[in-house]
């Protein structure tokens, strides 16, 4: 399955020692959240990133590079949560379920692979000074798409533990399909490229997708996880 963006950025990071310049057309099948809640006094969402598409890419005169692309189903799906630095500990995930409106879908995600704290981690950069994050990525992907199965609902039964107390909620998050164009401007000057190696807590796990190290079986008896 392509992976447009990994794909597309593994393609200009060397273009990008010479260019100065490189910009992204984009047609976007991907899913909007509506909205986060506060547990614990952390703030806690549910997010995706779409892994099926197509990209390409050209350069002009090693100056100016232009990539073009579509993202589409499947995704990678995790649940994330910013905290305050001292306060917030770890975020739990114990129960999790899908619920598509087009296609009427409601699958378990198996327990057995839930469970596990994820501790916040301080964002990096002056503008995130004192706020952490906390992220739980589902292994393998999430085979949904928006048009064909339109609205999906996430239910999530979680923990967040802060200042050594324990919280925890029932939560619904309902995303929205949408599909649009989008063009975005991407400088790499030398600081920016030397620190792209450098550790983000917000980075996504695009190593764990389709991971069999789980076994092959996650979403109930339709498989349509993996």
């Amino acid at each position: 399955m392509t992976r447009p963006f990994p794909s597309l950025l593994f393609v200009l990071l060397p273009l990008g020692l010479l260019s100065s310049c490189a910009q992204f057309f984009v047609k976007e099948k991907t899913y909007l959240p509506t909205g986060s809640a506060t547990v614990n006094g952390a703030e806690v969402a549910s997010a995706v990133k779409g892994m099926g598409g197509k990209s390409g890419l050209s350069v002009s005169a090693m100056v100016y590079s232009a990539a073009s692309g579509e993202t589409d189903g499947p995704f990678l799906w995790r649940i994330e949560a910013r905290g305050e630095e001292g306060v917030h500990e770890s975020l739990t995930v114990h129960r999790l379920r899908v619920k598509t409106e087009k296609t009427g879908r409601n699958e378990p995600f198996p327990a057995k692979w839930l469970g596990t704290a994820a501790p916040f981690e301080p964002l990096k950069g002056k503008k995130n000074e004192g706020t952490t994050f906390a992220k739980f990525q589902l292994p393998g992907k999430l085979e949904v798409f928006p048009e064909s199965d339109g609205r999906i609902t996430l239910e999530a039964d979680l923990t967040v533990r802060a200042g050594g107390r324990n919280e925890r909620r029932q939560l619904t998050f309902v995303m929205e399909p949408s599909v649009g164009r989008k063009t975005e401007n991407l400088f790499l000057p030398g600081e920016i490229i030397g620190s792209l190696g450098k550790e983000d807590p917000t980075e996504w796990q695009w190593n764990s997708a389709g991971s069999d190290r789980y076994g092959d079986r996650f979403w109930g008896d339709s498989r349509n996880f993996h």
